[in-house]
């Protein structure tokens, strides 16, 4: 026996019920919905047709008061039913995104374990690998043995430092597994530490040297030097010229020297003996004539 139409939303409204069954009532509502209001129209004409009786007018207008109320409730019950069509389709979604999302997160977590139990010892033994070639390739080269390394060898290609041959694997950059800013390929020789003593004790040393050196060449130049006088032997009034090749080598002498005005200062003394080879030039040492011991 078929349910009727109240039975049928009162059986959609139930937990229990399948969405598929719930579209098949509203369906079925919207259409007894558009009746009852067919009815009512046609009741709602009749109830104010003065040709009728006022009894059947009466009728009539009852009639679609009755119809109103079932359009009504119909039209309540609709909007309830797809309501709850709607929200049981995004409760759906919700599911299956729910699955979705927690099949990635079991997914990721399975790839993370293998990766951490594969990975390490895989890198290790890689690093290790491109490490005994290139040992193995600096040792070919050492002995001039012009020959393709063990990777070209493996791989059956030749580097050869142009855009279309092959790159190599060796020259790959593998980063550390967990410290930032290191490298397990290639291997990065640990930078020099700074030894502050060392730098203060070179620093030191350096001072030293360069304070006996400075010594030395004072020294050197002590013996090479002195203070002379130079004066003429010329009568008053003539000058007397110093030769040009002693002006050129020694700048510090002036071109004519005065019988009443003599030059003195420092001169090496190979310039002095030459200056002593000049007939009317007068050439005394004044240091040593200061350091001279009194009578």
């Amino acid at each position: 026996m078929a349910l009727s139409m109240q039975e049928r939303i009162k059986s959609a409204r139930s937990p229990l019920a399948r969405t598929a069954d719930i579209q098949a009532t509203v369906t079925a509502a919207k259409a007894e919905a558009a009746h009852a209001s067919q009815l009512r129209d046609r009741a709602a004409a009749e109830s104010i047709d003065f040709v009728l009786s006022e009894a059947d007018r009466d009728e009539a207008a009852a009639n679609a008061q009755r119809h109103d109320r079932t359009v009504k409730a119909l039209g309540s019950a609709i909007a309830e039913l797809e309501e709850l069509i709607v929200e049981r389709g995004n409760s759906a979604r919700r599911k299956a995104a729910e699955a979705a999302r927690a099949e990635a997160i079991a997914e990721r977590d399975a790839l993370a374990e293998r990766f951490k139990a594969e990975v390490p010892a895989a890198l290790e033994a890689l690093c290790k690998l491109f490490g005994q070639v290139e040992a193995n390739t600096a040792k070919l080269q050492s002995l001039n043995i012009r020959e393709p390394n063990a990777e070209e060898v493996a791989r059956e290609v030749r580097f050869l430092g142009i855009a279309t041959s092959p790159e190599s694997l060796v020259k790959l950059k593998i980063p550390h597994w967990s410290r930032g800013g290191v490298r397990m390929w290639p291997i990065e020789a640990a930078p020099p530490t700074f030894d502050y003593a060392k730098a203060i004790e070179d620093a030191r040393k350096q001072e030293v040297s360069k304070r006996e050196i400075a010594q030395a060449k004072a020294e050197e130049h002590r013996k090479r030097h002195g203070q002379y006088r130079v004066a003429s032997s010329l009568g008053d009034g003539q000058p007397a010229r110093l030769p040009l090749e002693l002006l050129e080598r020694e700048s510090r002498l002036p071109r004519v020297i005065l019988h009443d005005d003599p030059w003195q200062g420092e001169l090496a003394h190979d310039i002095a003996e030459e200056l002593r080879s000049v007939a009317y030039l007068v050439v005394t040492r004044m240091d040593e004539v200061r350091n001279a011991p009194r009578a």
